[in-house]
């Protein structure tokens, strides 16, 4: 489900265009899901699956793997589920998000029938380690991988791109966020003031990353 907004305010730096967002009121979600986003959602998976050398999943699991699950929580665009779909044809594929996944009849690639929706508040990671191993998971593993902030200083072309895009779509993301989260509650000057101190805070500078946490565990009982 989706709700108009109206433009936002422009600056020297970004315009905001009208964007169309989740209605679930329970979410703390605040991206927009319009064409706009789905783009970037697709690039920026194109740009993780070459850093982590094409290995969108960790765990050592062979294709013909017998009655495998795949839920993908927060899954976009699809593009995600729709590989791990193609790379595991036996399995059974979830992809869950707050907002409709582009159908599949979407020109830019049918789903496979192995593939099944359903809307999901999707929750932070950052504690997956914790909750797989209290969950009984075995062989707990986290691999970091990095999100720097420009490619100027990257030997590695894929890092290179990979920085580049980073440095370039983050401020426009937290664009509009601010502008979302201080919707109401602030004034002009404020939003401004914010916006500025984020571009000052993510401008490109060696050195300068965010890390992403990769985490595979083993179910008690298999081997």
């Amino acid at each position: 489900m989706a709700a108009s907004t109206n433009p936002s305010t422009s600056s020297s730096s970004y315009t905001t265009t009208p964007q169309t967002y989740h209605t679930d009121k329970t979410s703390a979600y605040l991206l927009p899901n319009s064409s706009p986003e789905h783009d970037r959602l697709n690039t920026q998976a194109a740009h993780l699956r070459a850093i982590m050398n094409d290995q969108i999943i960790h765990s050592p699991l062979p294709p013909s793997t017998p009655n495998l699950r795949i839920l993908d929580v927060g899954c976009g665009t699809g593009i995600v589920t729709r590989d791990l779909a193609l790379r595991f044809p036996n399995a059974e594929v979830w992809g869950l998000d707050l907002s409709d996944v582009p159908p599949p009849r979407a020109e830019d690639g049918p789903f496979p029938s192995n593939i099944k929706g359903r809307g999901l508040d999707p929750r932070s990671a950052s504690k997956a380690h914790t909750w797989m191993a209290e969950a009984g998971f075995r062989d707990v593993v986290v691999k970091q991988y990095r999100w720097p902030f420009g490619g100027e200083w990257e030997e590695d072309e894929k890092w290179k791109a990979w920085g580049d895009y980073v440095a370039t779509s983050m401020p426009e993301l937290f664009w509009v966020m601010i502008g979302r989260i201080l919707e109401g509650t602030a004034g002009k000057e404020v939003v401004e003031r914010t916006r500025e101190q984020m571009m000052a805070d993510l401008r490109p500078e060696k050195g300068k990353e965010w890390r992403m946490s990769v985490v595979v565990g083993r179910k008690a009982g298999e081997e």
